[in-house]
């Protein structure tokens, strides 16, 4: 669920939280597959794409900067 006070949230919930922000922006329902990952970091890219493959339906995904880093987010959702 978003929280807009991101105060104490780690760089990696942030971009998690971005995520949950576009997943109610977006109207997107039946939301599944959830997934973020540094875009650099080959090993947690690698089980990012893991994870998309596995949904089903539709697919979100785009980037987000927190603090210099580029963190991929994204999710399944639909029937």
């Amino acid at each position: 669920m978003y929280n807009p006070d991101e105060s104490q949230m780690t760089d990696r919930e942030k971009a998690l939280n971005e995520l949950f922000y576009q997943i109610g922006k977006e109207g997107l329902e039946y939301v599944d597959n959830i997934r973020v990952a540094l875009a650099n970091d080959t090993i947690e890219f690698k089980e990012y794409d893991k994870k998309a493959s596995q949904g089903c339906c539709g697919s979100f995904d785009t980037t987000v900067i927190i603090n210099g880093d580029v963190y991929m987010i994204g999710c399944n959702h639909g029937h």
